[in-house]
């Protein structure tokens, strides 16, 4: 292949060279490339050298790059990944914040529904018993609310069903934990 430009000087031969000389011949070729851009002469020679003129670093399958649109789908599937996953982190994180709070309140919880349930069985409905208020647990604060009232009685005993629910705040969600618990008052033991 012969490529003219009209000066002997950006004459380029390709056919039966060794690798060496058509490494040169390669290099030579940017070169002519080069002066034919400078010269605004550079019209359709550009396939012809990319697609002849064979380097270490070139490869002849003709193209050139990806297209717009093929650039915004991969944009587009790169930020629904990332939005993916940057929300399932969030979720996760949220997951194991509220499972280490309702960890850290549950022996609270406990304790007061016991203490509920004790204080119901020994004074019955005069049992002094708060039904709401603030906990402190650990370096946080959480509103609580207890409700009690009998479920069912007979000439012996009285049965009260206790409620009693704590709010976490975890983020902006507000959650509640509950615990039951049923208290038996007998009534001749203790007047």
């Amino acid at each position: 292949m012969t490529l003219r430009t009209g000066s002997k000087k950006d004459r380029l031969t390709v056919k039966g060279l060794r690798s060496t000389e058509k490494t040169k011949s390669a290099v030579e070729g940017v070169k002519i490339g080069v002066r034919l851009m400078v010269n605004g002469l550079w019209k359709n020679t550009k396939s012809d050298i990319a697609g002849k003129i064979h380097g270490p670093w070139t490869m002849d399958h003709g193209l050139e790059g990806f297209t717009l649109v093929e650039v915004m789908v991969a944009t587009m599937i790169l930020a629904l990944g990332a939005a993916l996953i940057y929300e399932s982190f969030f979720r996760s994180a949220d997951a194991h914040g509220y499972a280490q709070a309702y960890f850290s309140v549950s022996p609270w919880l406990e304790e007061k529904i016991w203490r509920t349930q004790d204080s119901i069985e020994r004074y019955g409905t005069s049992a002094p018993i708060a039904t709401e208020g603030k906990a402190s647990i650990g370096n946080k604060e959480y509103e609580w609310e207890m409700t009690y009232g009998l479920a069912g009685e007979n000439d012996e005993q009285q049965i009260y069903d206790i409620e009693l629910i704590l709010f976490l705040q975890y983020g902006e969600n507000v959650r509640e934990l509950s615990r039951y618990a049923s208290a038996i008052y007998e009534k001749e033991q203790n007047e």
